[in-house]
C-alpha cells in the first residue's frame, strides 16, 4: 500500500479590511478604500449620524438602546429600535461593509462597534490622544509636539457642517474648550521659547475660532512687545477692548491695560 503523506491543514485567508480616514473637525469627510463617500451614497441623514455616534463614542462602541436615546429620543423603544436596525443597514450598505469574516461593524441584539481597519485615521481620536498625552506631561517644551499636534488637528467646530443635534453639543463643547487650553499652553510655551512666528501665527488662529479669548490677546501683545511691534501692540489692544465691551460686556483684565500702558508710556 503507498505511504499517503498528510497535507499540513491551510488556514482561512486573512482580509485586510482598507483604511478609513475621517474627518470630523470642520467639514466631516470619510474615505474608505482611498474613496471619498459622497452624500447619496450615506443613503439618508440617519445614517450618517450613526457612523459619527460611533465614531465618536471612545471606543467606536454603543449600546442599541443609546443609540436609539440619541438619535430618536421622541420616539417609543419599539419604533426607535426599528429605526436603529433600518440605518444600520443602510449604513453597511454605504461602507459597502459585506464581510463576513472580517466585518467593518460588529453588531448584536444590544450593541454596535465599529471595528478601524489598521491604518485607519479618525482625527479626533487623534486629537484626544495628543491632548491627554500633553497634559500627562508637566514641562511644556516637553509637551510641545503634543501641543503642537492637537492644535493642528483642529481645524473647526466639531461637524461643523452637518445639521446640528442635539448629541453633537457635548463634544462640540468639549472639543472646544480642549481646544482653548491646548492652544493658550502652546502660545505660553511658544513665548518663553521667543518662538514668535509661530506664536502669532496660532494666536490669530485661536482668535478666529473664539475672539473673546482675552489670553490669546495679551499673547499676542507679549509677542509683538517682544519683537518691537509697537504699533501691533495697541492695535491688539483696542480690538481686544472693543470685542470683550461687544460680546461680553467688560473690559480687559488689568495686566492687558498694564501691557498696553507700559508701550504707550515707552
Amino acid at each position: 500500500m503507498p505511504h499517503m503523506t498528510s497535507r499540513p491543514m491551510q488556514s482561512p485567508p486573512t482580509v485586510t479590511l482598507p483604511a478609513l480616514h475621517v474627518t470630523t473637525f470642520g467639514e466631516f469627510r470619510c474615505q474608505y478604500n482611498h474613496t471619498l463617500i459622497t452624500p447619496a451614497q450615506w443613503r439618508s441623514q440617519r445614517a450618517t449620524e450613526l457612523f459619527l455616534l460611533l465614531i465618536s463614542a471612545d471606543t467606536h462602541t454603543l449600546t442599541r438602546s443609546q443609540i436609539a436615546a440619541q438619535l430618536w429620543p421622541e420616539l417609543n423603544p419599539i419604533a426607535a429600535s426599528n429605526n436603529v436596525r433600518v440605518s444600520l443597514s443602510r449604513l453597511r450598505q454605504a461602507l459597502a461593509d459585506t464581510s463576513t469574516i472580517n466585518p467593518l461593524i460588529i453588531a448584536d441584539n444590544t450593541r454596535i462597534r465599529l471595528q478601524l481597519p489598521p491604518q485607519s485615521a479618525i482625527d479626533i481620536d487623534e486629537f484626544r490622544h495628543a491632548v491627554n498625552a500633553a497634559r500627562r506631561i508637566y514641562d511644556n517644551r516637553t509637551a510641545l509636539p503634543h501641543l503642537r499636534h492637537a492644535a493642528d488637528i483642529y481645524r473647526g467646530a466639531y461637524l461643523a457642517d452637518q445639521p446640528l443635534a442635539d448629541w453633537q453639543l457635548t463634544y462640540r463643547e468639549q472639543s472646544a474648550n480642549e481646544y482653548i487650553e491646548i492652544a493658550l499652553r502652546l502660545g505660553r510655551t511658544l513665548l518663553a521659547l521667543n518662538l514668535h512666528i509661530e506664536l502669532i501665527e496660532r494666536m490669530w488662529t485661536l482668535l478666529n475660532h473664539d475672539a473673546s479669548i482675552e489670553e490669546a490677546h495679551r499673547l499676542l501683545m507679549a509677542s509683538y512687545q517682544a519683537t518691537g511691534n509697537t504699533e501691533m501692540v495697541r492695535r491688539v489692544y483696542q480690538s481686544c477692548k472693543v470685542l470683550l465691551w461687544q460680546q461680553l460686556g467688560t473690559a480687559p483684565h488689568h495686566d492687558t491695560t498694564a501691557m498696553y500702558h507700559q508701550v504707550n508710556a515707552g
